[in-house]
Order: structure tokens, then sequence, then C-alpha cells
């Protein structure tokens, strides 16, 4: 593999946190509608539950999530990386929110360091599994994962008639 830039990471400072919530709403509600298929109603009841539920203060997430700024080696922001702890009956896992490389650094394997930044993230908390969700159409984000040993657990699929 070849060298990945160096990067590291900071819990959010609450202005970040309000700065990046703001954005991740928006996104997340475009996302519903263009990628998930969602009517503009259903699409802002749905964000409007998630958001709630992970962030009922609208700043600090819930117990067991973590918001990170990655920043290069000159301490300037490159990206974000969201992890949580959950679980599925008795076994727990981690699960990426979000990750996300700024538009300025992108193509540079950033991606790719921060994925490898939550596999051990994922290690610190003694887990052994690291799950996430992606939209179908997210080839890059896909490819990317594929790469690193992920493999798609379930596809859905829809179709306009």
């Amino acid at each position: 593999m070849a060298n990945l830039p160096s990067l590291t990471l900071t819990p959010a400072s609450d202005d970040e946190l309000v700065e990046f919530i703001a954005q991740q709403k928006v996104s997340y509600l475009r996302d519903l509608i263009e990628q998930g298929g969602l009517s503009e109603a259903a699409a802002q009841a749905n964000s409007d539950a998630t958001w709630s539920g992970l962030v009922p203060d609208g700043i600090h997430p819930i117990d067991g999530n973590e918001i990170m700024i990655a920043r290069d080696v000159d301490g300037q922001r490159i990206g974000v990386l969201w992890m949580s702890v959950r679980s599925h009956g008795d076994e727990e896992y981690a699960w990426i929110y979000d990750i996300e490389v700024d538009p300025q650094v992108r193509n540079r394997g950033y991606g790719r360091a921060l994925m490898l930044a939550a596999e051990e993230w994922t290690r610190q908390k003694g887990l052994t599994s690291l799950q996430l969700n992606v939209f179908g159409g997210n080839t890059a984000a896909r490819a990317l994962y594929r790469s690193l040993g992920f493999v798609e657990n379930a596809v859905q699929m829809s179709k306009q008639v």
C-alpha cells in the first residue's frame, strides 16, 4: 500500500459540532430525497426523527458517539469522522455514521487514512466489527470500502413506476 498521509483526530468543539450538524441535516435530507427516493415530507420526517434521537440537544451526540475532526500534520482540517458503538443482541460493533474528506484535499489518500483511523478506533474500543451504510450511487466510496475489505451485506433497490 502506498504511503498514506498522516492525520490526527481530535474531538470536535461545540462550535465545530454546531456547524457540522447543521451541514449534516441539510445533506442527509437531500440524500434521503435524491438517493433514498423519499418524498420531501417523508424525508423530513425521517430526518427529524433521526436527528432528535442522535443529537437531542442539537449539539452533542448521545453517549457512545464521537465526532472527531481530522487534521493533517500542519494542523489543517482535512475532514470529519463520526464513530459510534452500537449493539445488535449481545454483539457490540463500531458504526461509522459519517466519514468525510474536505473537498479541497480529496484524492490524496485521506479517505483511506480516515478509514484506517476508524479501524483503529474500533480496536481501541475492544470491538472486532466495523460497519457503515453507503448510498448505492456513491460509487467512489463503495470502491474504497471494498478495497479495504468491506463486503456488502444487503442491497436495497427501487424503481419509479
